[in-house]
This record gives structure tokens, sequence and C-alpha cells, in this order.
């Protein structure tokens, strides 16, 4: 690989991004500005900040090595994601909105009167979105590592560029980069298949089907229901100009990332079909695509895979700051705000360097934050009376079930039948008690 082209393209982009978000953002004032762009988001910014809550890591480098051991089925993931675009798109969002709140945490608050209710899921939140990030982060530096970009000045460097126009912009400064860094990982993308080999088949792929029913049942199920309750795309319903657009955006944001998900799937099965040697702690993208193409458009390639880890990256950060500043205290000024998403986002790289898995850390987040909360969010949204009793019995219910399955595991029925079962079933006894007290 050409690795001072690679450099050279990664920290451009980067430093483009600074400049442009750091102007896109002068005008937006206070935390409406900061954290929901003032209600003003539009239709490309929306569609391409969604498209960057699932394009990411687990979307390009997790998906490459997962297609590379077992498949086609790795689809899943991206397909359960875009599916939980579609559902916000046909109403879910507008029973949000409905809320007029600015975390989805405090829709607890709001529909079961409790403010402990409304900081246990802001801090639900946090936990899942901070593992995305760590993530993100890890997927970062193995990509780098692979392409023997080992220098952790350089990988450290990087990232700060992203915190500090992260921090100084807000969701606007999301909004624009991710824009920029989604229209290069798309040109990029399609660079790449040019120069792909026409003699390419598929036909020798020798990957199985011994994969977990429970992990596989995960991959769709997770991004679908956590979609429906994750504070960053939470964040987007709340900041766009009207509810027509987000719902233009979402569905248009499900078609492109499956469209792109499916780029990174084939040249896992590539790989393996083609027999090509992936060494230990190697990405199987970056090993498919210098197989394949040249150092130049590896190089190129190599920068839009990064591309799209910042994109998901830059809205974690954003969402946990968000959760931070909005459901625990609402004294703080702007640049107190600030500085806590930088520590934040100094406190996730750092954590980065304790955890190597990507698609697993992400997939163990997903769940913790839907066994607990999805019920109780869900019931919040269609049902007309709420009670307290039934909310924080179904919380207990789900993250016991979480905790449980952890430790001891199932086998025969899958973990997410189980644990959103026993979810919903505290939500109906904490019903029944609330009848019979009335």
């Amino acid at each position: 690989m050409n690795l001072p082209l690679f450099i050279t393209l990664l920290f451009l982009l980067q430093i483009i991004c600074l400049v442009i978000s750091t102007m896109a953002a002068r005008n937006e004032k206070g935390k409406a500005g900061y954290f929901l762009v003032s209600g003003r988001l539009g239709f490309w910014p929306l569609t391409m900040t969604l498209i960057a809550t699932l394009i990411g890591g687990g979307s390009t480098l997790g998906a490459a090595e997962e297609a590379y051991r077992h498949g086609w089925i790795i689809f899943l993931y991206p397909l359960g994601g875009s599916l939980g675009f579609v559902l916000l798109a046909l109403g879910i969002s507008k029973k949000l909105n409905r809320y007029n709140v600015t975390t989805i945490a405090q829709i607890m608050e709001v529909a079961y009167k409790s403010a402990w209710l409304k900081k246990i899921a802001s801090l639900l939140s946090i936990i899942a979105l901070t593992s995305i990030l760590i993530g993100q982060i890890i997927a970062a530096h193995k990509f780098m590592n692979s392409l023997a970009v080992s220098n952790e000045l350089i990988f450290l460097a990087f990232w700060l560029i992203i915190i500090l126009y992260t921090a100084a912009g807000g969701l606007r400064a999301v909004a624009v980069t991710d824009v920029l860094n989604g229209i290069f990982f798309i040109v990029a993308l399609a660079i790449c298949f040019v120069a792909l080999p026409s003699d390419i088949s598929l036909s020798g792929y020798t990957g199985g089907p011994s994969y977990d029913i429970n992990k596989v049942i995960c991959w769709f199920l997770m991004p679908l229901l956590f979609m429906l309750i994750e504070q960053d795309i939470g964040q987007r319903s709340f900041a766009a100009s009207s509810q027509k657009t987000f719902t233009l955006a979402a569905l248009t944001a499900a078609f492109l990332a499956l469209l792109m998900s499916l780029g990174p799937i084939c040249l896992g099965m590539a790989a393996n079909s083609m027999a090509i040697e992936v060494p230990l702690g190697s990405s199987v993208l970056i090993c498919a695509i210098t197989y394949l193409t040249n150092p130049w458009i590896t190089a190129i390639a190599g920068c839009a895979v990064m591309a799209a880890i910042v994109s998901t990256a830059n809205s974690e950060i954003n969402a946990i700051s968000s959760n931070v500043s909005q459901d625990f205290t609402d004294k703080l000024k702007l640049n107190s705000i600030k500085v806590i998403t930088v520590l934040i986002a100094v406190l996730s790289v750092a954590l980065s360097y304790l955890f190597h898995n990507i698609i697993d850390l992400i997939i163990i987040s997903f769940e913790l934050a839907v066994y607990c909360l999805f019920v109780p969010i869900m019931m919040a949204l269609f049902k007309n009376r709420h009670h307290k009793i039934s909310a924080i019995l179904s919380l207990i219910s789900g993250g016991l079930a979480f905790l449980l399955l952890k430790c001891i595991g199932c086998e025969i029925v899958p973990h997410p039948v189980i644990a959103l079962t026993a979810s919903l079933a505290g939500f109906g006894l904490g019903e029944l008690y609330s009848c019979k007290a009335t």
C-alpha cells in the first residue's frame, strides 16, 4: 500500500472537516444549537448523518471479517439497522417528537413521572453508546496496524482532530463532516470496485454455516430495535427541520446504507473464495483490496474505511455528551459542555486499549440497552396511560435477563426472545399491580 498517500489523505480529509465544520457551526447558539441544530437539519445532512450511525467499523471491517467466515448471513446486521430506519420513518419518529424532549431518556421522565427513571435510562444509553464508540476506535486502531501504520502518535493525532471539531461544533459539525466523509466513502468505494478485476468469482467460497444462532439473531434484531431507542438517532429526529424531512431522509438512508454495506461483505467473501492469506490481526477487507488492486487504490480505500469509522464515532461522542449534560444537569454552560465532550472522547480512546473485538462489543452494547429500555419506551409511545411501577419492573426484568444470559447462557431459546419476554412480563406485572391498586 502507498503509505504516504494514505496518511496524507487521512489527515487532509479530517483537517478539511475541522475547518468546514468550525465555519458551519459558528452561528449555532446555546444547547439547542449545539445538540439539535435549533431544529433546522435539512434532508441531505440528515440522510448522511443517519447513514453514518450504521456504516462504521461494524458494517465495514467487522462485516468483511464475518463474511469471510460465515458468508451472506452477516448481511442481517445492516439489514436490521436499515429496517429500524424504515420503522422510524413509518411513524415511530413522529411519536418520539410528540414528547417535545431533547433526549430519549427524558421520555421516561415525562411518561412515567420519574426523574430517577430518566437518569437510569440515560446511564444505560451512555454505557451503550460509549461501548459503540470504543468499538469504532478499536476498529480504527486495528485497521491502521494492519496497514503497517503502527505509530501511536499518528493514531492519537488523528483522533485529536476529530475530538476538536466534534466538541467545538456539536451536531452541526457532526452533520457537516458526515456529509464530507460520506461522499469520500462513496466515491472511494466506487473507484475501488471499478479497479477490481472482472473475473472475480465467489463460487469457490468455503465458509460454512457453522454459526451461533443466538449471534445471528442478535446481528439482525439488536440493530433494528436499538435504532428505535438510540439517543443519536432520536437526536436527529428532534433536530430535523420537519417530520417529512426526517421520513424521507430515513428511507433514503435505509436504502443507501444497505447498498453501501454490500461492498465489504462481497470483498470478505471474495477473500475466502480466492484463498487470500489474512495474517493474524490483519483486516480481511484491506487484505482483499491489497491483493485485488494496486497500492494507490488500497490507500484510497483505506482512507474511506477510516472516514466511515469517524462518521460513526463523532455521532456517538455528541450523543453521549447530550445524555450527560441534559439528563443529569441543566445548569451547565456551553463551554463546560464542550469540555465534557472532550473528556468523554479522550476517556473512550484510553479505554479502547483494553478491548479487542468489534462486532461482539457493539452487539453487547445493543443488548444491554434494548433488553432494559425497549419495552418501557415503546409502551410510552403506544399506550395512553403510563405507570411508573410497570417501567421499573420492565427495566429490572430486562437487566436481570441480560446478566443471567451472559453468565449462564441458553442454547434452546434465542437470547433476545428470553430477555424481551422477561422485560414485557415485568411490564405486565406492573400493569396488573397498578390496576388492582386503583
